[in-house]
């Protein structure tokens, strides 16, 4: 998915929260806002990925702050609160008989879980878990039941599960569990190796004890935005190279992964937060969306 108008403004913005969070010197504050600005004035490209300009930027801002990890608080407190409900989590999976239907509903929790997310343009989350888990959200797109149909006949085969937020990660824990232990898939979970924006890194996946869902636990090698698999890891090629089927979180993964053929196939499981991502993928923006590309 390339930049939109649009994208320029949200680059912007997104920054000066960021930069906001890491620093109080309002010396710093200026400076980065000014580099910021430089940054987009130069780069901004509509052959680019939004990404990719993402990726630059928070990279730029650590550097000019000297802070590493501008949203560990509020990492830290997302995973604190969403760990409190799981056990409602996995009984609204456990409803259900079927291993069709788990994956179905683990699904949905897994796009739900999405909407954690701080410093979007035109986006607010106001951290009330309860009344977001009790909200019945649409699936503009909906291709869970083709999933399914894949992934039922790739028992023993492997599977990378593409994390994206802190917090977030522990909506993912149901349908890492019914992928591995009711379809039988190999399941390699791949967070963040280093801290980029407030997605989940290896270091989150254990702190919540997401690695206890699955069989391995592979970081990206990388700080980036979404995927990028020019800075991936040796560890992170191999797995990929053997991977039967790989599912990527949120609107960063779609952004990134569009650009690589779906080969193997990708199901991108996100909540609609701007009008370009929705627009792309062909939903609503507001909605959540699991979308098979093949």
């Amino acid at each position: 998915m390339k930049v939109q108008p649009i994208c320029a403004s949200c680059l912007l913005y997104r920054g000066v929260q960021e930069l906001k969070r890491a620093t109080s010197d309002k010396r710093v504050l200026q400076e980065g806002i000014r580099k910021i600005a430089e940054l987009i004035a130069v780069r901004f490209s509509f052959d680019l990925p939004p990404a990719v300009l993402g990726t630059e930027r928070d990279r730029l801002i650590k550097k000019i702050t000297k802070n590493p990890d501008p949203y560990r608080e509020e990492k830290k407190r997302a995973n604190e609160a969403v760990l409190k409900i799981l056990p409602k989590l996995f009984e609204y999976i456990e409803s259900s008989n079927s291993k069709k239907d788990r994956f179905l509903k683990a699904s949905y929790l897994a796009a739900l879980g999405n909407f954690i997310e701080y410093d979007v343009l035109g986006y607010s989350f106001d951290e009330q878990l309860r009344d977001l888990f009790q909200r019945k959200i649409q699936l503009s797109i909906d291709d869970r039941e083709k999933a399914f149909k894949i992934i039922e006949k790739l028992e023993g085969s492997t599977l990378i599960y593409l994390t994206d937020n802190a917090g977030e990660i522990v909506f993912d824990i149901p349908l890492l569990a019914v992928l591995r232990e009711d379809l039988g898939v190999y399941v390699i979970l791949s967070p963040k190796s280093a801290p980029i924006l407030n997605d989940a890194t290896v270091d989150d996946v254990y702190e919540v004890g997401a690695d206890q869902y699955v069989d391995q636990v592979v970081g990206v090698g990388s700080d980036v935005v979404g995927l990028n698999l020019d800075e991936a890891s040796p560890e992170f090629l191999q797995c990929w190279r053997r991977t039967e089927f790989v599912i990527a979180k949120g609107m960063g993964h779609f952004e990134m992964l569009t650009e690589y053929p779906p080969k193997p196939p990708v199901l991108h499981i996100m909540a609609l937060k701007c009008e370009p991502v929705a627009r792309a993928v062909g939903g609503v923006k507001g909605t959540l969306a699991v979308c098979l590309r093949i």
